[in-house]
């Protein structure tokens, strides 16, 4: 499965895809399971139990440009600002 979520995005249907590969059938029925594939939500609940999270791939906002000079000085004088209303929070 890792090999398959090569970007480290892996989706309910590569799981389905795997289980219904030759090779894990083979080891299935080495088993005794005859199942020959496995619906989506069971490949949700799969990954959920491994571990994996799913959800939207989110935008990288704060990660760049969040040091930038002009950023850290708006965030100086934000907080400057904003203290200055401290005498009248409750």
């Amino acid at each position: 499965m890792i090999e398959k979520a090569k970007g480290s995005f892996l989706k309910a249907e590569n799981v389905v895809d795997i289980v219904a590969s030759p090779g894990l059938q083979a080891v299935f029925a080495c088993k005794g399971i005859t199942r020959t594939s496995i619906s989506l939500r069971t490949g949700l609940c799969w990954l959920e139990k491994l571990g994996w999270t799913y959800g939207k791939l989110r935008d990288g906002m704060y990660l760049d440009g969040h040091e930038r000079p002009d950023v850290v000085e708006y965030r100086r004088e934000f907080v400057k600002w904003w203290m200055g209303y401290e005498q009248q929070f409750h």
